[in-house]
């Protein structure tokens, strides 16, 4: 029986948080008071949440423990109290936005009323897919044609083709085309890119840097990929993403 599949690798949806002196650029400060109406080691969050420049009901506010969470209003207004812990951030998200927003690195006090406005955008907008790969296997000497035609331009192919890839496959040697081996197909380029969701929810995790690798090691894992195809995306993907403390 001749056997032949093609394997592709394809990831741009990964979020770094980057902060600058406690202020991202898709939220707004803009006013951090003592509150006397807040008991000792509580603080007090409130603003408005915007989607594209409008206000954007049931967006949720938490400070990542569930049972401190509030949904924003229909005049996209929150409000939500919590206690103050060393670990204290603000999480953002709305399933029709592109990503979740998260405040970390910024001084919390206790017995503060701090006002912060997010800037949500839309979940679906024209995005570089980075390090899409196409791996191709075969249990027996074949010729194939393989090519991709991304929702938007390709900006990159290595081996470089003009219009398809004409590959040779065989169980005992790596994909040749035009007379030279190489480890997988490679291609970058635009797209729409749409997010899971799941009744209404965004789909998604947010992951601590410190266990990124473990994390990538483990999932890729379950979704079958072997060691070449774990390691060839690790290598890509974790130098770019840990210098930040969470994506």
């Amino acid at each position: 029986m001749r056997f032949f599949l093609a394997f592709i690798v394809s990831c741009s949806t990964f979020y770094s948080f980057s902060f600058k002196e406690g202020l991202f650029v898709d939220y707004q400060v803009r006013s951090d008071d003592f509150d006397s109406t807040l008991n000792e080691g509580f603080i007090k969050v409130s603003g408005k949440v915007l989607l594209d420049g409008m206000p954007r009901p049931n967006a949720l506010i938490s400070n990542g423990n569930s049972q401190d969470e509030t949904r924003a209003k229909t005049n996209g207004e929150y409000e939500i109290t919590f206690k103050l812990t060393d670990s204290t951030f603000i999480f953002c998200y709305h399933p029709q936005a592109k990503k979740e927003l998260i405040i970390k690195n910024y001084e919390f006090i206790s017995q503060h009323h701090i006002v912060i406005d997010f800037y949500l955008q839309p979940a679906h907008s024209i995005r570089p897919m980075k390090k899409p790969v196409i791996y191709l296997y075969a249990n027996e000497e074949m010729d194939c044609s393989v090519d991709i035609i991304p929702n938007g331009d390709l900006t990159f192919t290595y081996p470089q083709k003009d219009d398809v890839w004409n590959v040779s496959l065989g169980p005992n040697h790596l994909p040749e085309f035009e007379g030279a081996a190489y480890p997988y197909l490679f291609w970058e380029g635009e797209g729409n890119v749409r997010y899971m969701e799941e009744e209404g929810e965004l789909l998604g995790e947010v992951v601590d840097t410190d266990s990124l690798v473990n994390y990538f090691e483990n999932r890729l894992s379950l979704y079958g990929l072997n060691f070449k195809e774990r390691s060839d995306f690790i290598t890509f993907w974790a130098p770019q993403l840990l210098d930040e403390k969470f994506v």
